[in-house]
Parts: structure tokens; C-alpha cells; sequence
């Protein structure tokens, strides 16, 4: 009897048994299990009642339980240390990183890739936590090459599947530039077959995507002054009257257009023939009020590789520009093959230039943006392509096959 192993994409503790399984050399077939426990098929809850994933067949029987899997693959795999003390060590790692990384991972991720169990105050709470963690530990890789003994083990495969996405969000070259002992462990670790399997080549965010407003410190109070009888009313209309002339403009209060936007957004969206939304889509083009463009991600080596960080990348970025929706109209998706992928679309806005909204987003400077001019067959075309080419695993836009592809609206 084979190895199963019950998990769903990009699960920290699957990947955890995953590499310890692959540097144990032993066979596990994946099987895709949905997250929410309620959708779950008979047939696994008949196995493991609990329905809690990961969850190993092995031909002993059910394991559950993250840390058990690791441990299981790791005895078999020799990665547990060489002695009982470096064994325990082992353990105490395994420890750390699920009582003290992962409650700080799982509130910051939470929060960047747009789970509705995250929020701003999650993610100052996460960041609180895991600056210290990341301190010690980089001070602890100052004088190890390991977290156990001098050797790998499964205390580093199973803290890199923790590292990693945190490398790709929040943990950034500048966080890193004062704690490069993690990053030349990081860069070590992923060296290895089993890891880089699942990682690919190492890669480190530029920037943390999550920009946090400083927060306002209150200002001492002052005291109380006696009230003035006169005059007093008139500097308060002068004060009302410099606050309305400093307030700012809305960029999108522009001349009046002939292009009922809200009105197309509608309608293509809901016509079952997508060539007639895009027919009235020209038909009520107004390129003095509206601008067409090409946006693509400016990936660089090691990223859009697996379809489930891509798809967060992806979606990152819509949930970063949720003011800007009402303004805007497209399609932004995922095409490509595993291992190559590429984030492009099409949209429409408000306005012929980019706006000033879309410049202050954290992740405006890693993509590019090309005005596409209507009047040009080959720019015609292209949005075209793009917004008639919806269907995923079907549809080719530019070549490559539709995998993630959403509206903008």
C-alpha cells in the first residue's frame, strides 16, 4: 500500500511532510482535499473522523497531526538528529516554529493575500510578534549553519515552508540587509532538491506589501483658554473657508462624458455574448473621458512558477485598489503553464492618464502600463483577445492558455 497524503495547495504543514517524504525517498500520492472541513467527502471522513488535514495513509494506518507526519518522514529519512540531545533539539524547533512563527505568519498572511479573517490590526499584531522571532533566530544562524546539530534536518525543511511566503510578502531586502544570516540559510536550504521542488529558486520580495499607516500620536492637550467676546465668529468662517481651499480635488471629478460606464460595466458583465459587450463597448468608447491599457506584472527570476502564489500575487493587487473599482473596468488573470506563468489584462479607466490613486499603491512600480490606443487595429485587438478569452484551462490569450482570470469592475 502507497503513501497518501491528505492536504490542499500551498498548506504549510503539507509541504512540511511533503519534503520530508521526498528526502525519505518514499512514494506519496496528494490528494486535493477542500479547506472548509464541511465540504469534505464522505469518503475522508470516513477514514479520519476528525477531518483535520494534513492527514498521512500510510500502510500502518492514519496519522494526523502536522508535526507527526514531519517526524514520521524525518525518522525515515534520517533527518531527526544523529544523538537523543540533537533529536530533542529537533523537537524544540518544530516547537518554536508552530508556537511562536506560525500564529505570527498565519495573522500576517492573512491580511496580504486577502482572507476575511484578516485585518490591518491582525497584521500589526503578527508584525509585533514576528520581528522578535526573526531577531533571534537570525542571531542564532550567526553561529549555525543548522537549527539542529551540523547537519540538515527536518527542524530547517519544516521552517522554510514558513520562511518562504513570508520571503515573498513581508520579510523584504531591506529587513534583510541587517539579518543576512537568514538569508544565507535560506538560500542554503532551498539548494536542496526536496525544497526546491517545492520553492523553486529562492526569491525575496523588494518591498513589504503591506504599507501600514504610522499611527497618529496624540498631540499634549492645551489649556484651556477663556473665550473671546468678539470677533471670534468670524475667524472660525475664515478657518471653515481655508479648510474648504486647502481640501484636496478628486482626480476623477473630470468633464461630463458620453460613456454611461456604470451602465456598460452592467451589461457586459451580465451578456451571455461577449462580442456584443465589447461591440458596445466601442460603440460607447470616449477616449477624451476614458483610457485604454495593457497591464502586465513585472515578474523577475523564481516568481510565477506555482499557480497558487501567482493567484496571490494576482489577487494582492486587486484588493489593494478596491477604491479604485468604481472607476475602472477589465480583466486581469493568470496565462501560462506551471513553472512560466504571466499576470496581464486589460482595463479601462477613468481619465486619460494613470491616476494618482494607482501610483501610491505598495506594488504600482512591479508592473508595467502601456497605453493602448483605440484607433490602432493591433491595440483593438488586443483588448479584444483579452476580454473574449475568459474561459480557464481552455481559452488562449497571446499563446498561452487562461488559468486565473477575473473581471475587474
Amino acid at each position: 500500500m502507497s503513501h497518501t497524503l491528505y492536504t490542499f495547495p500551498g498548506h504549510v504543514k503539507g509541504q512540511q511532510a511533503l519534503i520530508a517524504a521526498k528526502f525519505a525517498g518514499v512514494e506519496v500520492q496528494i490528494k486535493n482535499t477542500p479547506i472548509p472541513s464541511g465540504t469534505r467527502s464522505e469518503e475522508f471522513k470516513a477514514k479520519h473522523a476528525l477531518q483535520k488535514v494534513p492527514f498521512l495513509e500510510t500502510p500502518e494506518g492514519g496519522l494526523f497531526e502536522g508535526n507527526a507526519l514531519i517526524k514520521y518522514f524525518g525518522r525515515k529519512a534520517k533527518l531527526m538528529g544523529k544523538s537523543a540531545f540533537e533529536e530533542a533539539r529537533v523537537n524544540q524547533w518544530l516547537d518554536w516554529i508552530n508556537c511562536e512563527l506560525q500564529p505570527a505568519f498565519y495573522k500576517m498572511l492573512f491580511y496580504v493575500l486577502g482572507h476575511s479573517f484578516g485585518s490591518e490590526q491582525t497584521y500589526k499584531e503578527g508584525k509585533g510578534l514576528l520581528m522578535p522571532a526573526l531577531k533571534y533566530l537570525n542571531d542564532y544562524l550567526n553561529h549555525n549553519s543548522y537549527l539542529a546539530g551540523e547537519q540538515l534536518t527536518v527542524a530547517d525543511t519544516s521552517l522554510v515552508c514558513v520562511i518562504a511566503p513570508l520571503m515573498y510578502t513581508v520579510i523584504d531586502q531591506n529587513f534583510l540587509k541587517g539579518n543576512v544570516a537568514i538569508l544565507r540559510w535560506y538560500n542554503h536550504i532551498l539548494s536542496f532538491e526536496p525544497v526546491a521542488n517545492i520553492f523553486r529558486k529562492p526569491f525575496v520580495t523588494k518591498k513589504e506589501w503591506v504599507n501600514l499607516k504610522p499611527e497618529k500620536q496624540e498631540k499634549p492637550k492645551k489649556e484651556q483658554q477663556k473665550p473671546k467676546k468678539a470677533a471670534e465668529p468670524k475667524k472660525e468662517k475664515k478657518e471653515e473657508a481655508q479648510q474648504q481651499e486647502t481640501k484636496p480635488k478628486d482626480e476623477f471629478d473630470l468633464p461630463p462624458s458620453s460613456f454611461n460606464f456604470f451602465d456598460f460595466k452592467t451589461f457586459i458583465v451580465n451578456e451571455k455574448d461577449k462580442k456584443k459587450g465589447v461591440e458596445e463597448f466601442w460603440k460607447q468608447f470616449d477616449p477624451q473621458g476614458y483610457s485604454i491599457w495593457h497591464v502586465k506584472y513585472d515578474k523577475i527570476e523564481g516568481e510565477c512558477e506555482k499557480l497558487f502564489l501567482t493567484s496571490n500575487l494576482k489577487d494582492n493587487t486587486l484588493q489593494r485598489l478596491e477604491k479604485f473599482r468604481k472607476h475602472v473596468f477589465g480583466t486581469f488573470g493568470i496565462y501560462g503553464e506551471e513553472g512560466n506563468y504571466e499576470i496581464e489584462g486589460v482595463w479601462v479607466w477613468r481619465g486619460t492618464q494613470i491616476p494618482q490613486l494607482l501610483k501610491d499603491q505598495p506594488n504600482f512600480e512591479y508592473h508595467k502600463w502601456n497605453k493602448l490606443d483605440h484607433t490602432k487595429p493591433e491595440d483593438r485587438a488586443l483588448l479584444e483577445e483579452f476580454w473574449l478569452n475568459m474561459e480557464e484551462d481552455k481559452s488562449k490569450v497571446k499563446g498561452m492558455v487562461a488559468r486565473d482570470v477575473q473581471y475587474f469592475k
